[in-house]
């Protein structure tokens, strides 16, 4: 693996309180990879220790930087965040909750250019928007509004995604061609990101390395492209208490065994 556009944890740890939540958490990945393990196992937690909005201990580093040295508008400039809730409360239109995207680059009574207007149309036609631009944010449905959000990240042009959950309020169909959108966004663009998910399935179907995490800790990383089914099935039984893997269309399928 090349230092190019590479996350590297080191030793990782973060508390609340007395209670440990993520320990001594150790990986290096690039490119899209997915985030899984039971409810609990820290997953949020670690995007918010990557993006520095909660306390933690040990390396955290991206091309060899040290997120912890950059400044905010540097952090801003490189790390795209979605949590699970947006945020976004005010009257807006969709096409200006896009534009936010570049507000850590404009002055503070600077309008976007016009260039940068192109790329949040362009964004919101990548998820499917372009009809919504001038749409009341507060209008859209649950799904819509967490395209709108997507269609903001990419507009960021940022190097570093870390997406909680960006399909929890998606249905099936737009589920799957979201998160395919996503990955393939992040190849052309050779963007690396944490994108936690529910659905182990999604995650295998949607990126091609799977970090599974079981009790704060690293349990494995899933090669989607080279491990074999027998492997993936080990990896992923060690945070879901024993799993039946199968294969079908080149896709699979996860049963639990209990």
């Amino acid at each position: 693996m090349s230092n190019e556009n590479q996350l590297k944890i080191n030793n990782l740890s973060v508390s609340y309180g007395n209670n440990k939540v993520l320990e001594n958490l150790s990986f290096s990945v690039d490119g899209l990879c997915a985030v899984v393990g039971q409810n609990g196992c820290g997953k949020t937690t670690l995007l918010k220790a990557v993006s520095q909005l909660i306390d933690s201990s040990g390396d955290i580093t991206f091309e060899n930087d040290d997120i912890r040295t950059l400044s905010l508008k540097e952090k801003s400039r490189l790390i795209s965040y979605i949590p699970q809730k947006t945020g976004v409360s005010e009257d807006m239109s969709v096409l200006d909750v896009v534009l936010s995207a570049f507000n850590s680059r404009l002055s503070m009574f600077e309008n976007p250019s016009s260039s940068q207007i192109q790329k949040a149309e362009n964004a919101l036609k990548f998820v499917g928007l372009e009809n919504f631009g001038k749409r009341n944010y507060s209008t859209l449905s649950a799904g819509q509004q967490q395209l709108c959000i997507i269609a903001r990240t990419v507009a960021e042009d940022t190097k570093l995604w870390l997406l909680d959950e960006p399909d929890s309020a998606l249905d099936i169909v737009n589920r799957y061609s979201t998160m395919k959108l996503l990955s393939d966004i992040a190849k052309e663009k050779g963007v690396t990101g944490l994108v936690t998910l529910h659905d182990p399935m999604l995650a295998l179907y949607s990126c091609e390395k799977v970090i599974v995490i079981s009790e704060g800790k690293c349990a494995g990383i899933i090669d989607t492209k080279t491990d074999s089914q027998a492997e993936i099935e080990k990896v992923l039984s060690k945070a879901f208490c024993g799993v039946k893997v199968v294969k079908a269309l080149d896709r699979y399928a996860i049963f639990p065994c209990c």
